[in-house]
């Protein structure tokens, strides 16, 4: 993809603006997840995960919404495991929430591994 080649590794904080301000949800789905994938690849930029969170929040299309949990869960900061706590227990889609799911299981933090085996308890998985 275009911008997968432009970015390379990023890890500028102001790459993620041209992303974000290129994003629209009347943009192809295509579109949509290569922006959203861009802005998940900068790290150290305190607006990505709040941004991101508003777009899974509001964002109809379940396709772009599961490539935003997965951009989420690779961010080293922000709110990470209590926006994909709230995908999981929010989203409409069975799909969106596994994918957060598997978001949260390859964040690792101790404070991802606790919210982790808290679902699967609360889920009555067993006692982990």
């Amino acid at each position: 993809m275009l911008f997968r080649s432009w970015m390379g590794d990023a890890s500028s904080s102001a790459t993620f603006g041209l992303p974000k301000d290129m994003f629209s949800e009347r943009a192809p789905v295509e579109v949509q997840k290569g922006l959203v994938w861009a802005m998940g690849s900068v790290q150290g930029e305190r607006e990505i995960v709040p941004y991101l969170a508003r777009i899974a929040d509001s964002n109809r299309n379940v396709e772009v919404r599961k490539a935003v949990v997965y951009a989420i869960g690779n961010q080293e900061y922000g709110d990470v495991v209590s926006v994909l706590r709230r995908v999981i227990e929010r989203d409409s889609s069975r799909e969106v929430q596994k994918a957060a799911i598997y978001a949260l299981g390859n964040n690792d933090t101790p404070e991802a591994r606790r919210a982790l085996f808290a679902i699967i308890r609360d889920m009555g998985l067993g006692q982990i």
